[in-house]
Formats: C-alpha cells, sequence, structure tokens
C-alpha cells in the first residue's frame, strides 16, 4: 500500500487566503465535548446559533466532520459509527438524508471529509484516505497516510490536500 503523505506544511495563511467563496456563516462541530453543532456569524464572531445537540460519540449520533460541496449548496457530515454520509439543512442542523458508506477498513473511524476543486471528494480515517461517491456512498481506499493520527482533511482551491496529524501536532501535504 503506498504512503501519500509527504511535506510538512509550515504555513497555511497563503492557502487559507485563497479559498473563493465563503459558506453562508462559520460552522463548527464540537463533537467530542458538547457534541454541538454551531453557526458564527461572521459579522459578529463573538456569538453562534446552537443548530443541533447530541452529536458526541456518547449519543446516537457520531459525527466527526463537517463539509460543503463546492457551491455550498450542501452541507455534509459523516456519522463515525454507522458509516454513513449525512447531508444536514445548514440553517438548521436537521438531517435531510443519510446515505450508507461502504468501502472503509473495518475498525478505521471517519476523521475528515472535502470536497476538491476538481469534484473527487475525499475522506480520511486516522490512517487511510479514501475517495467517496456522494450518489452510492462507496468509498475506495486511495492509501495510507504513514501517519497515525489523523483527524481533519481539507483541499485548498488548486486542489492541494493537507491533512492534520495530532500524533505529531503538524498539517501535511499530501501527495
Amino acid at each position: 500500500m503506498p504512503v501519500i503523505c509527504a511535506t510538512l506544511v509550515l504555513s497555511l495563511a497563503a492557502w487559507i487566503a485563497a479559498v473563493a467563496a465563503p459558506p453562508p456563516g462559520v460552522y463548527a462541530l464540537d463533537a467530542q465535548n458538547t457534541g454541538r453543532l454551531l453557526r458564527f456569524n461572521p459579522a459578529a464572531p463573538g456569538s453562534a446559533t446552537v443548530l443541533a445537540t447530541g452529536l458526541d460519540p456518547t449519543s446516537v449520533k457520531d459525527y466527526r466532520c463537517l463539509a460543503f460541496n463546492l457551491d455550498y449548496s450542501k452541507l455534509y457530515t459523516m456519522d463515525s459509527t454507522l458509516l454513513t454520509l449525512v447531508e444536514l439543512n445548514p440553517l438548521t442542523g436537521a438531517e435531510l438524508s443519510t446515505i450508507p458508506v461502504t468501502g472503509i477498513t473495518p475498525g478505521q473511524a471517519v476523521s475528515g471529509l472535502t470536497f476538491a476543486p476538481n469534484g473527487i471528494v475525499y475522506v480520511s480515517s486516522a490512517l487511510e484516505l479514501y475517495t467517496l461517491n456522494v450518489s452510492t456512498g462507496v468509498a475506495t481506499l486511495v492509501g495510507s497516510f504513514g501517519l497515525t493520527l489523523v483527524i481533519d482533511i481539507a483541499a485548498s482551491p488548486s486542489g492541494q490536500l493537507v491533512v492534520h496529524d495530532i500524533g505529531t501536532d503538524a498539517f501535511y501535504f499530501l501527495n
């Protein structure tokens, strides 16, 4: 199995600044502590709207990641326990649809989800990278990161993938 993680990211400022269209608000998933889905208004960043609760691993839901599709019209999460792709209403946090996901290595919990500008959807686990067909729920293994605790993945406007590994507390570009 190929190792796909290579270069440490030293600065993300230029990459973050290149995001073309902002989502409708800033979203956060507090999955480990209170299980809340929050939306922040960029004009009033000190306040947050709680859209949903009970989304932590100790509840029925085990949401671990959030990602908008390319035109920001749909907000997705993955239930890591049930291995389902969940479309959320970005205004209320309500589940709009669920699709069972197949192809994830047994025992691998989903940790990240991102939509690349070329339309490919990527899913990460702590150890592996997958592509995901959001219509069918079929995940295809791309390879191993060569890291041990990847907790998130993102795609830049140019399609460069980056992961965050909490074992090394570092960001890595993927080849």
